[in-house]
């Protein structure tokens, strides 16, 4: 079924799909719990440290700790990029014009903030969450989800646009 501008209900899931994982990025992304230390009752995220009902800012970071946070801001920038070609689409769409590169730049930059996840996911668990006690956090957990949504979103509109 097609509608108005030539545009699938496919289009439109993939957009929400897409969006949804956008919001699951930014939600990762901003709360401190990445990893969470059952012994000593403690979260760390991107941003801060949390223990004892006590939240500190990183003044001195790791290179670990900066990598992660680029990569993670990355992501979460090449979403957005993604969401907001795929309005654009639509928007090209409904006026009639030509849109297929368009929808190819929603996929790369759809899969590209898969990347961007899967590196920030790889090398926070490699330096940050193997201790004792240590385990992956909410934060953490969305962020990987919101990657992978992002990525489908993107392709089904890429796809189906």
């Amino acid at each position: 079924m097609a509608l108005p501008g030539s545009v699938g209900v496919t289009f439109f899931i993939g957009l929400v799909v897409a969006g949804v994982g956008l919001l699951l990025e930014i939600v990762g992304l901003s709360t401190p719990e990445w990893v969470v230390n059952s012994y000593h009752s403690s979260t760390m995220g991107l941003w801060e440290a949390c223990g004892l009902g006590l939240c500190v800012s990183f003044t001195t970071k790791s290179r670990e700790i900066e990598v992660c946070e680029a990569f993670a801001i990355l992501g979460m920038l090449a979403a957005i990029a993604a969401v907001a070609v795929a309005v654009i689409y639509l928007v090209l769409a409904a006026m009639g014009k030509n849109k297929k590169v368009i929808a190819i730049i929603v996929a790369v930059a759809a899969v590209a903030s898969l990347v961007c996840v899967i590196i920030c996911v790889c090398v926070f668990d490699h330096y940050f969450i193997p201790g004792q006690g240590a385990k992956a956090g909410y934060s953490f957990i969305l962020n990987i989800i919101g990657g992978i949504l992002t990525a489908i979103g993107g392709v089904l509109v890429a796809v189906f646009g």
